[in-house]
């Protein structure tokens, strides 16, 4: 992607059981590659978008083939994780199949960018039927590499297509970018160090929220006022930052027995060593903001928490997949973020 590209991307951006590597070389490598190449669409560039926030722009990712193999009940689906998929019925409720030509059940992998509205899908899809359906629809196509970028004159949702894979947004110029970021001969983020470390950690997973870190000092003393009151390292008058440049947390287990992994990468191993403590104690006493009094230690039971080079890796489980809620909502209490001094008369 060249440097408007980049450009445009990071301003629409601004606007806005988990097994361990050496396990995950035992994977096909077909499965082992689901989520890198569904990364392969988001610009590196995303990595460096820190705004005034608890957290950068997420990422949503879910494994819709993985959770029907190991639940062994497409039904059962809508108990798990969702959350992280996007909430719009048009494409994805239950007139989609009639609309669109393809439903749930075709779709193996998802990846969600809720602050753009943009999502990339991959599954088995009848393009054909999909491609005669947007047509009866008014929809005209146009070749962009491999894909086909299909708009409709009056408005409504863009979906590019090609085998194998569909990108679907509001955006006709934020669909496009993350089909061209595909195409040209440009750095990826699967390859982005940080996230080339993360990977690893995320083989097996249902489904993960990534993100980059925000800069919590810079939000809103009004909002850190409201935070402080359960959060008290977001208190006005705090110079409060993030030691970790991104994150990962990922889900894996029916609900009775859900696997959590939280994934901190930092910038050196010192870095990450410093901040275990920190960790755990987020995992532990961090509270609950949406429940006033209660901590993550009542919803989660910690297995443990430990430096691995430039990451703090911390397993914990649960009585069921709190991913997809706590995502939506910013329900992140548990974040390890270093108070570094108070201002003057704060």
């Amino acid at each position: 992607m060249g440097k408007r590209a980049a450009i445009v991307m990071v301003a629409v951006l601004a606007v806005l059981a988990l097994v361990g590597p050496g396990e995950a070389a035992l994977r096909p490598l077909a499965e082992r590659d689901a989520l890198a190449s569904l990364l392969r669409y988001i610009p590196p560039v995303w990595a460096d978008t820190h705004p005034a926030d608890l957290l950068g722009p997420p990422l949503y990712f879910l494994d819709l083939a993985r959770m029907r193999r190991e639940l062994g009940s497409p039904a059962s689906l809508s108990t798990q994780g969702l959350e992280l998929m996007p909430d719009s019925d048009q494409f994805l409720g239950s007139g989609a199949e009639a609309r669109w030509g393809w439903d749930l059940a075709d779709i193996d992998q998802s990846l969600y960018v809720p602050d753009v509205a943009v999502a990339v899908l991959q599954g088995r899809f009848r393009l054909a039927e999909i491609e005669d359906r947007l047509r009866a629809q008014g929809y005209r196509g146009e070749s962009l590499g491999p894909f086909t970028v299909w708009v409709l004159e009056s408005g409504g949702l863009v979906l590019i297509s090609k085998p194998g894979a569909l990108i679907v947004s509001e955006s006709e110029i934020v669909a496009r970018e993350l089909a061209q970021q595909t195409i040209d001969p440009v750095p990826t983020l699967d390859h982005q160090p940080a996230m080339a470390e993360l990977l690893p950690y995320l083989q097996g997973a249902w489904g993960a929220l990534l993100a980059p870190s925000g800069d919590p000092a810079a939000i809103d003393p009004q909002i850190r006022g409201y935070l402080g009151q359960a959060w008290p390292s977001l208190q006005p008058g705090k110079d409060v930052r993030a030691g970790w440049d991104m994150l990962a947390i990922a889900f894996s287990g029916p609900q009775a027995r859900t696997v959590l992994r939280f994934l901190y990468h930092y910038p050196s191993p010192e870095e990450a060593a410093r901040d275990v403590g920190l960790v755990r104690a987020g995992l532990t006493a961090g509270a609950v903001l949406r429940s006033p009094g209660q901590t993550w230690g009542s919803l989660v039971r910690l297995q443990g928490v430990q430096a691995e080079g430039n990451l703090i890796v911390a397993t914990a489980t649960a009585g069921q997949s709190l991913l997809g809620e706590m995502a939506r909502r910013r329900d992140l209490g548990f974040l390890p973020f270093r108070v570094l001094a108070a201002a003057s008369g704060g």
